[in-house]
């Protein structure tokens, strides 16, 4: 699988086994999707900042690629996907969002801002952002840490 290898700033879990480690050299092995420019905004309109691009890979792509796509439709109608930053921040997704909604096509692990390789303090090594969002700030994840797949009690 080209998502693993070290070092690996990201883990996903909850798919079974061990986590898995994805690294930003992996997840550049996925296709690549671009954005143009994208302003990040709170749910109060206040402009966080401005971006004239980010690149990455559809997170849809990398749960594709762990597995996700092999469960019976059941449960994976009852799947969320709970992403979390270094910082405790958390975002969260359902499957049926990601994977039947034109949202799934523009939530991104971002590993590239305005041309440049993340990689900073502030941003980490990947980020996420769910760009199709009319308020993109809300689930805009600095150093995202981890992935995890829940599903919903019975």
């Amino acid at each position: 699988m080209p998502l693993l290898s070290s070092p690996a700033p990201v883990q996903l879990e909850g798919l079974a086994g061990q986590p898995l480690r994805l690294s930003v050299e992996g997840l550049r092995a996925l296709p690549r999707v671009d954005l143009g420019p994208a302003d990040i905004v709170c749910m109060t309109g206040r402009l966080v900042s401005r971006a004239d691009g980010f690149a990455g890979v559809r997170l849809k792509a990398v749960l594709e690629q762990a597995g996700l796509g092999t469960r019976h439709r059941a449960e994976l109608k009852q799947t969320l996907v709970l992403c979390h930053g270094a910082d405790g921040y958390r975002v969260i997704f359902s499957w049926y969002e990601l994977f039947n909604t034109a949202v799934g096509e523009q939530v991104l692990l971002v590993t590239e801002r305005d041309g440049q390789a993340l990689g900073t303090p502030a941003d980490g090594e990947v980020a996420l952002i769910s760009a199709a969002d009319t308020f993109r700030g809300p689930r805009h994840l600095h150093r995202l840490a981890r992935i995890e797949i829940l599903r919903l009690p019975d």
